[in-house]
Formats: C-alpha cells, sequence, structure tokens
C-alpha cells in the first residue's frame, strides 16, 4: 500500500466507494464476490484495496441508502447490491438479476463437486510436489497420509500432505501442508487458518498453506506463529468443465476471470517449496515450536467453523494480542479499517 500511514485506511475505504459505484452502474447487480474480483484483483494497483475494506465501504453505503442490498434467505445465494435505482420490475433489471442469480446457482453447484474443484488444487500442489528434490511427500491425490512419525491422523484430523525435508546438519523436519482451493481471500481469524493450526500444534508439524488468496495481516500472524503461506491467485478447476464456465468468467456475466483449468506441474510451486520453504524450514520450526502450546490453546476454539464472527474476533483479538510481537501491531494494523479492531 502507498499512501501515507494515517490517511491511508481512509483512502482505502473511499477507493472501495468509488469503484463500487463505477461497478454497479456498469454492470447493475454485484454480489460482493463479484464487487472483490473486480475491485481487490483488476485495475490499476493503488486502486485495489482489499476485500476488508470493501466491506466496510459497503456497510457505509448501505448504511445511508446510497446503495441497496437485496438479502436472499437461503445458502444457494448470496446477498446482491444495487444502486437506488435499479427496479426488479423493469424487464432489463429483472432480466440482468435472473441471470446473475443462475451463474451463481451454476457456479456453486461446479465449486461445490470435489471432482470438478475441491480436489484439483491438491493435484496441482502434488504433480509439482513430486518433482521437488529437498523433501519426501507422504500422501498422494485422494489418499491423505494416515501414519508419519507416530502421529495418527484420524484422531487430528487428515492433511493433504506432509513433506519431510531432511539436511546433513539436523534431524528430518516435517511440515503439514493443507490445499484450500477457494475463492474467498483468507484473513487472519479464517477457520481455515486455525484448522490447520490446530493440525500442526497437534501433530508437531511445520504449517504451510497453499490457498488462492492471503490478505496482507496474515503473513503477519504467519511469521509471528512460525507458518508459511503460497498464493495461488488462481482458483483451480478440471479442464474437462472448461466450456461449462465461460459465462462465468466472462467480465460482463459472473466475472470470475482468475480461474485455471488444469492439473499439470507448476514451476513457481516447485520453486516455493524446494528453494523457499528449504531455505527456511529451521527457523520456522523454531518459532512455531516456541508458539504451540499457545497456538494450541486458541486454536481449539477457532478451528471451529460453527462460532459466531462477534464471538470468532474477541477470540482472535485476544490470540494476536499473545501472539503478535509488539513492534509488528501497527504496520499490521495499517492493514485493517478502524472499525474491525
Amino acid at each position: 500500500m502507498s499512501f501515507g500511514s494515517a490517511s491511508k485506511k481512509y483512502k482505502w475505504v473511499n477507493i472501495s466507494k468509488k469503484r463500487v459505484h463505477n461497478i454497479l452502474n456498469k454492470y447493475r447487480v454485484c454480489s460482493r464476490t463479484q464487487l472483490e474480483t473486480k475491485i481487490s484483483e483488476a485495475g490499476p494497483s493503488n486502486m485495489r484495496p482489499e476485500p476488508i475494506f470493501i466491506t466496510q465501504a459497503l456497510k457505509e453505503l448501505t448504511s445511508r441508502e446510497e446503495i441497496i442490498t437485496i438479502v436472499n434467505d437461503t445458502h444457494e445465494l448470496p446477498n446482491f447490491y444495487v444502486q437506488p435505482g435499479f427496479d426488479i420490475n423493469n424487464p432489463k433489471d429483472r432480466d440482468r438479476f435472473d441471470k446473475i442469480k443462475s451463474l451463481y446457482k451454476k457456479y456453486r453447484s461446479i465449486a461445490g463437486n470435489v471432482e470438478y474443484c475441491g480436489n484439483i488444487l491438491e493435484k496441482v500442489i502434488y504433480n509439482s510436489a513430486v518433482e521437488c528434490n529437498t523433501f519426501v511427500i507422504h500422501g498422494a491425490p485422494g489418499c491423505p497420509p494416515h501414519h508419519v512419525n507416530g502421529h495418527n491422523f484420524a484422531e487430528i484430523g487428515w492433511p493433504e500432505y506432509i513433506f519431510t525435508y531432511s539436511s546433513p546438519e539436523s534431524r528430518p523436519i516435517n511440515a503439514i501442508v493443507e490445499c484450500k482451493n477457494i475463492r474467498n481471500w483468507l484473513y487472519p481469524e479464517a477457520h481455515e487458518i486455525w484448522e490447520l493450526f490446530l493440525k500442526a500444534a497437534k501433530s508437531e508439524m511445520v504449517p504451510i498453506l497453499v490457498t488462492r488468496k492471503i490478505a496482507y495481516p496474515v503473513w503477519y500472524l504467519f511469521k509471528a506463529v512460525g507458518a508459511i503461506g503460497f498464493e495461488m491467485h488462481r482458483q483451480y478447476f478440471d479442464p474437462s468443465i472448461k466450456d461449462d464456465m465461460e459465462d462465468i468468467i466472462h467480465k460482463d456475466e459472473l466475472g470470475f476471470h482468475n480461474i485455471a483449468f488444469s492439473l499439470a506441474k507448476e514451476n513457481r510451486i516447485i520453486k516455493f517449496f524446494d528453494v523457499t520453504v528449504n531455505r527456511q524450514i529451521h527457523n520456522l520450526q523454531s518459532v512455531f515450536y516456541s508458539n504451540m502450546e499457545t497456538v494450541l490453546d486458541y486454536a481449539e476454539e477457532l478451528a471451529n467453523d460453527d462460532i459466531n464472527s462477534n464471538k470468532r474476533n474477541t477470540i482472535y483479538n485476544d490470540a494476536f494480542q499473545e501472539i503478535v510481537r509488539p513492534e509488528w501491531r501497527e504496520a499490521y494494523e495499517d492493514h485493517l479499517p478502524d472499525e474491525y479492531l
């Protein structure tokens, strides 16, 4: 982020507001996920506020009725946002709304199919990892590791993979690797992150997260805890359904342009595991081991997807205060609106 510290948050929220209005003027109706895709992942880099600033902008805009929320009572569809001039009785607006709803149902049906989406990132990671030279991989797509170094994962939750790094200078170091092939950006309180921490702490292994997008504040948490992550920047789907998702990707339809249809190995993944992780693994283990008991205390609750957001944020804030070093906190907080602190 390039703005001065004192006004940075205010400017990011205002950029979000301006871009929300521009997008709704053009596309008439959008979900939060569509807005995030068009605002946080498109346009000049200095005009890309992270999703949490868009959330704050939407909160302010809807409270002033500058935009309107169309609430959906079913989990099948998200809420949608429109300008006050949007008229569901106008055939053009109604047709647009019906089309977006239909595409959302289609996307969720495909993304909810493990063979089309859920398992695909695991296969990409596996096909890349088997080309690496610095570790032994335990597990394979659809066949998670059962026992590694005496740990029974049936009791603590199945990981996708375990990587065992070896060196002449020390005993082998195990890392637990989780792949999250999801659209939403992960923030530090997310249950997906704490599920990984829970498994890692219970098995005494270094946590590695591979997912589409990692929000900036997470990197401070990872640095403090002794975890490491890798952003894919794309959500992965099976190549066989590429033609079926053209309208989901098209910028004038659902607009989810950051989708890949591939099972192939990727050199950037190989470099991450073989170079970046290999270089840092000893330090990661040392930091994680020193924080493991504290992480476990909070992970027992934060790994639960069923707790409400207020309770989750309260527990996470306590964890943050205990885990993250004081000298990092100001920089961390620069990347969150004041309303979230």
